[in-house]
């Protein structure tokens, strides 16, 4: 019993971190509400008003090609000038994004919309830099594992309103537009109330530098990270985006089954990401990393396999959360082998979901698999995706095996300057 009570809930550990923390916490779980249900409406919704698969993989990868793009622009001013207030302007941005699909059924506003929610995500490497700035060390995966908790438990309230256009148009006889304008719209006030939230936090004098567009303290670690996490986005572009509308048309089961899905998918991701922690030192962080992703890519491979809608499920929940357990652990190990000086920058590069490594090859992936679902080619994606993945994280393996033992025998010499010694520049 005592190696598994080891891994279950330390909650006194989440509730030793500051104020400006927990502000960015509570940041990032306002903006993840209206996106819990987008991942699961958008293709479905654009199908619905009449928009072919390929023109909605390209306004899909539009949002992600934009993010990717910009990303290091903003990591770079946000290192330079104020992480701060790139947060509050990406909210603005955001909420701004949900306009065109408020007012409009048009395809050309369908893109603005992806430019502008792009931008608002290219600024989320701020927030990953501001919570390695006001951590310690051995804080970073616990906050950064909160940070993730807070995403889940907004995106999870968010998937529970994915059958509120049903209702609506069931209950109430409104239009498809009718039905989804309410989502829309708060989308763009929680939007707004990310801003809102990041406003009263404190923010230390940035220290003047000249500007260098990429980093040069960490450029191995940055190159190592970068080239796994191209090699996943890649692989996600092709399948994730289109999963809702793979399961809508193979299995007719609609947005509010889909959202039950997602619910329970990201109640059971929060609670894995408290459990993060004492995975990471356990198992090391690369040893976790490699871990979880080999698990979640044998079952993304099997998924087209099966008949069943409810073993489909069952692997889709299970996918989703060992590949997503992998998130805070990777952002605790690259604050840790980055630069303080360059956090804002190196997440802009190589953060899994947020880097430019990242967006550019997650955009192509989004826009060659929607081709090839209008093409009725989507199963062999999801080997290509799998094979992806798994050589990404051999890659992983192989770049940053010894770099997890050289953090575990400093964290068993037990002193501050074995903890010093853990981040290597």
């Amino acid at each position: 019993m005592g190696r598994w009570d080891s891994l279950s809930f330390n909650l006194g550990q989440f509730t030793k971190l500051g104020r400006d923390v927990n502000l960015l916490v509570l940041a990032g779980g306002a903006f993840s509400v209206p996106f819990g249900y987008l991942v699961v409406i958008q293709a479905i919704y654009l199908k619905v008003v009449g928009i072919d698969e390929g023109t909605i993989g390209i306004i899909l990868s539009l949002s992600t090609l934009t993010m990717s793009l910009m990303t290091i622009p903003f990591g770079i001013l946000a290192d330079k000038y104020s992480r701060k207030w790139i947060l509050v302007f990406g909210g603005v941005l955001s909420a701004l994004g949900w306009v065109p699909y408020a007012m409009f059924v048009d395809v050309s506003a369908f893109y603005i919309a992806s430019v502008l929610m792009g931008l608002g995500n290219a600024t989320v490497s701020a927030q990953m830099a501001l919570i390695a700035e006001k951590t310690k060390n051995d804080e970073r995966t616990v906050a950064f594992s909160l940070s993730f908790v807070a995403y889940m438990a907004g995106s999870t309230i968010g998937a529970l309103a994915c059958g509120i256009p049903d209702i609506l148009a069931k209950e109430f006889g409104l239009d498809v537009v009718q039905a989804y304008q309410p989502l829309f719209l708060a989308g763009f006030v929680f939007s707004l109330l990310t801003s809102m939230l990041i406003l009263p936090l404190r923010e230390g004098a940035r220290v003047k530098r000249e500007m260098s567009f990429i980093p040069t303290k960490s450029r191995k670690e940055i190159a190592e990270l970068s080239i796994t996490n191209s090699l996943v986005a890649l692989g996600a572009g092709l399948v994730i985006p289109l999963l809702p509308l793979w399961l809508f048309l193979r299995f007719q089961v609609g947005g509010g089954e889909l959202g039950v899905l997602n619910v329970i998918t990201n109640a059971l991701m929060a609670i894995s990401y408290l459990m993060a922690p004492e995975l990471a030192r356990r198992l090391g962080h690369v040893g976790s990393i490699v871990s979880v992703q080999l698990l979640a890519t044998i079952m993304l491979i099997a998924m087209p396999l099966l008949p069943s809608y409810e073993i489909v499920a069952i692997l889709y929940v299970l996918r989703s959360f060992l590949m997503n357990l992998s998130g805070p652990i990777n952002s605790g190990f690259m604050a840790d082998v980055v630069h303080p000086d360059e956090l804002a920058s190196a997440a802009a590069i190589s953060s899994s979901f947020s880097g430019v490594t990242w967006g550019l090859p997650n955009a192509v992936g989004q826009g060659i698999g929607g081709f090839m679902f209008k093409a009725g080619m989507f199963d062999p994606l999801f080997y290509i995706c799998g094979a992806l993945y798994a050589v990404a994280t051999l890659l992983f393996y192989a770049f940053f095996r010894n770099r997890d033992r050289r953090r575990l025998g400093n964290r068993d010499a037990g002193s501050e300057g074995g903890q010093e010694t853990e981040k290597s520049y």
